[in-house]
């Protein structure tokens, strides 16, 4: 018979990437109900809102961007935008100069959607993070996630 496994006097009692972890799983799970509204889940509502945050350099937008901007995989990616597009709320037009890529757009019922989304969004955060979503914590989290805002 085995040794008998106890427990490792040597762990830190509360480990920080875990408490990162269930963080962002209770904010996934409650901005899953959040913007299931406008029938999108959150990695649909992130993508969009990667899409609003891009166009604002005014370049055209690829796929391949839209993933690093975002912090999806390229062909999760693909797929939601293939469905946000059938939810007319993106249009992938032909780029202006790479023939391979198409250039990603918001419509206007995107765009819609997007801000009533964000402004649900962000009351969640409120709710979950209240005071504590400073700027100090939105800095640390992007350096560790690798995102841009």
């Amino acid at each position: 018979m085995g040794k008998k496994v106890t427990s490792d006097d040597t762990l830190p009692p509360v480990a920080t990437g875990i408490l990162i972890h269930g963080a962002a799983l209770r904010w996934q799970t409650a901005a899953d109900s959040v913007v299931s509204e406008w029938g999108l889940t959150v990695t649909q509502y992130a993508l969009l809102w990667g899409v609003g945050v891009l166009t604002r350099s005014q370049q055209p937008i690829t796929q391949a961007q839209l993933a690093r901007q975002v912090g999806t995989d390229v062909m999760l990616t693909s797929k939601h935008v293939r469905e946000l597009e059938a939810k007319l709320m993106i249009e992938r037009q032909p780029h202006p100069t790479d023939t391979r890529a198409r250039s990603l757009v918001l419509t206007k019922h995107g765009h819609t959607v997007l801000k009533k989304a964000t402004k649900a969004v962000s009351k969640l955060d409120g709710k979950i993070f209240g005071k504590h979503a400073n700027e100090k914590l939105v800095k640390v989290l992007g350096a560790i996630s690798g995102l841009q805002q």
